[in-house]
């Protein structure tokens, strides 16, 4: 085999290899991106808002008025996004 070949051969195999890793980044980002997954973080972030809201509630750090409003508004948000 001659080196021209070899060449031709190597370039092939590069351009292969980094057409799949630019497809492979590609897909990645598209799927972090789409509503199920979006949704789960949503769903992780309004779990961890409650359990923030709780544990503010219990120490006493939110006044009567405005902590009521919040677990309203809260529970709502809860509701929504497990109907969707």
């Amino acid at each position: 085999m001659d080196s021209n070949a070899l060449s031709f051969y190597s370039n092939v195999f590069g351009l292969f290899i980094g057409g799949t890793t630019i497809l492979g980044v590609f897909l990645g980002f598209c799927r972090s991106h789409l509503p199920s997954q979006r949704i789960k973080e949503l769903e992780e972030l309004l779990e961890e808002t409650q359990d923030l809201y709780e544990s503010a509630v219990e120490d006493g750090l939110l006044h009567d008025m405005l902590g009521s409003q919040m677990g309203e508004r809260l529970t709502v948000y809860g509701r929504s996004a497990v109907a969707t």
